[in-house]
């Protein structure tokens, strides 16, 4: 489920404003200012309105060009009907920008898509000042009112901005907002508005909390809306899944032919999940996903008939075709929607616009258990709920009413990988490896489809983010438990997929006089820090671990000198574990372990993150030390 830009913009939480994260503006310049910024909607009915916005930024370096740039998109349900600009360099001579300044073009994300885009950059030497002034007007609908927010960019400040909302009187409306709200009425209509001020810049860095956490931003909806003919509301979740219904009617016309396919497909199979499993299958190898969004805002899927006849859908039509597939075997499923880009629902607001996604959930009638299915990605294995949707609240349809829950998630002591590395020393400090990677949960996400991969991309994903570049990389075997969901109920489905592989170096260990120095970890862990004093919160987006277990042979005509120390590391969010033990005269092996903690801690704790960052990939780093005979 696709929507125009206004709505994909609305699809993040806010939280309020955090001025300790805040940089002064004495301290800095920022790379634009937002001078001002005014934009005021007026619902005309519950099917059209119009936004009118007045925009200056102040572009003070190159890196705040974009900021300076003009970009609008619209569809059938809007349009640009006015624009005009004026820029304003350092020599101080005007010029003006006219509507046929703009670059127009469509931009179909897929086969069937009505987006089109309306654009200006300008050509100018900061610093400059640009201002431009627009009305969109909206037609067929509103589900949503277009977002407020005026930072949009890093190391960007804010002077004033405005936002009002006026609907006919009564019209009731909610919002989610980090701004506070003034209401007033006045000849027939309710005016509602947000007003914020000298909002200085926020610099980027890594491991830090989303923009939209710390800028102004207001998320308002019609509580009813008639959308492409359609009526409904958006009171409740329940009733936005009435509306939702209304949409999905009269779609699921499978034909006969396809319905008596499914009951052969499944004719021998006993278990349930055997069932969902070879119609997932079937749906993978006669559909492929494709983006739409013409019809009713992108809200509405293609019919089954048309997907059969096609062969190819968005999430919404194929998992509506899933559900209609399943339903013809006897088996239920529920019509799902949620966003893939916020893991809980504004507060206080229902409305299907914040929805980018659908997907099917499946009750089990033999376990307790729900299958969540994704639709659009048939390489993912059956019953994996992936990081876009484990966690996420979302909206089922079921009964004919929207039914709010959360996709359940995994325990993150699932999360990670582990790897093996059985190292054949040379006496020259060459050697050989024999190497198996293991990955679990999320970590399996950008592995699927590695078998499909060239010879070249697969070495360089299997050294990705690692110092070490061997000489040559061979992979032996690749393998995966993505059919086992559901054969030992008793057990949590967690996806693994398991490389075995082979690597050379013709320098693995280093030679100085009567010592040769060996690595005890051929990929060890390097955590990058920043020197300069941290600016903003530390944000760690999810709990993982990765585990090395390796094993050195010692070359003929050399002998062990001396073991690396056994390390413990922790605070509050990394732990460090390594130890070295001497299985005999001609091995050694090393375990080393890293765990990382989900969660958000504080700027003043960074130089602590840093002392123990470089602790560890110094630990990780360590190196065995032999002696000639």
């Amino acid at each position: 489920m696709i929507h125009n830009s206004y709505k994909k913009a609305l699809c993040i939480l806010c939280a309020l404003i955090s001025t300790s994260n805040i940089l002064r503006a004495q301290d800095y310049i920022p790379d634009s200012e937002v001078l001002s910024y005014s934009a005021v909607y007026e619902l005309s009915s519950q099917t059209s309105g119009t936004l009118k916005v007045v925009k200056t930024v102040k572009v003070n370096k190159e890196d705040g060009q974009q900021a300076a740039t003009f970009v609008v998109t619209t569809d059938s349900f809007s349009s640009l009907s006015s624009f005009k600009g004026s820029l304003i360099p350092s020599s101080g001579k005007e010029i003006k920008i006219k509507s046929s300044d703009l670059s127009k073009m469509a931009i179909g994300e897929g086969l069937a898509d009505d987006t089109f885009l309306s654009g200006y950059a300008p050509n100018a030497r900061v610093p400059y000042t640009i201002t431009y002034e627009w009305t969109i007007s909206f037609k067929n609908g509103i589900t949503s009112f277009p977002s407020f927010t005026p930072i949009s960019e890093y190391n960007q400040s804010l002077d004033e901005g405005s936002y009002s909302i006026v609907v006919p009187s009564g019209t009731k409306i909610n919002y989610y907002s980090n701004i506070p709200v003034d209401k007033q009425s006045s000849q027939g209509k309710d005016i509602y508005s947000w007003k914020c001020s000298k909002v200085n810049a926020i610099r980027h860095e890594s491991l830090m909390p989303p923009l939209d956490d710390k800028v102004p931003h207001v998320y308002a909806v019609p509580e009813n809306i008639t959308y492409a003919s359609y009526p409904g509301k958006q009171s409740s979740w329940e009733d936005v899944g009435i509306w939702m219904q209304s949409l999905l009617d009269k779609t699921e016309d499978v034909s006969q032919g396809v319905k008596d396919k499914m009951k052969d497909l499944t004719s021998g199979l006993d278990s349930e999940v055997e069932k969902i499993r070879s119609v997932y299958e079937y749906l993978g190898k006669n559909t492929r996903y494709v983006s739409l969004q013409l019809g009713v805002g992108g809200y509405r899927p293609m019919s089954c008939s048309e997907v059969e006849k096609t062969g190819f859908g968005d999430c919404k039509a194929l998992s509506n075709y899933m559900k209609a597939l399943l339903k013809s075997i006897g088996i239920d499923s529920y019509y799902t929607i949620l966003s893939t880009k916020s893991k809980s629902f504004p507060e206080g607001l229902s409305t299907v616009s914040f929805m980018n996604h659908a997907m099917l959930c499946v009750p089990l009638k033999s376990s307790s258990d729900t299958l969540w299915v994704e639709c659009t990605n048939p390489s993912y294995p059956l019953g994996y709920r992936h990081e876009d949707i484990a966690g996420h609240e979302v909206v089922y349809i079921k009964d004919g009413k929207g039914v709010r829950t959360r996709v359940g998630a995994y325990s993150p002591t699932l999360s990670g990988e582990k790897n093996s590395f059985e190292i054949s020393l040379n006496s020259d400090g060459s050697g050989s490896i024999k190497s198996e990677r293991s990955l679990f949960l999320d970590h399996v996400e950008s592995y699927i489809g590695f078998q499909n991969l060239t010879s070249e991309q697969q070495n360089s994903r299997i050294i990705d983010g690692t110092s070490f570049r061997p000489d040559n990389i061979k992979i032996q075997k690749i393998s995966s438990n993505f059919g086992e969901y559901g054969k030992d109920p008793s057990t949590v489905y967690c996806p693994e997929v398991h490389i075995v592989y082979s690597m050379e170096s013709k320098s693995y260990a280093k030679i100085s006089s009567s010592r040769m120095f060996v690595p005890v970890n051929p990929m060890p862990k390097v955590i990058s820090t920043q020197r300069s004093a941290r600016i903003n919160d530390i944000r760690i987006n999810g709990s993982y671990f990765i585990s090395d277990y390796t094993v050195i042979d010692i070359p003929t005509g050399w002998e062990i000198e001396s073991l690396p120390s056994t390390v413990e590391l922790s605070n509050e969010w990394m732990s460090f574990q390594s130890t070295a033990t001497r299985e005999n005269d001609r091995r050694v092996i090393v375990e080393q372990t890293f765990r990382v903690q989900d969660g958000l801690y504080s700027k003043d704790m960074y130089a602590k993150f840093r002392e123990l960052a470089g602790k560890i990939g110094q630990a990780s780093s360590a190196t065995l030390i032999l002696k000639s005979l």
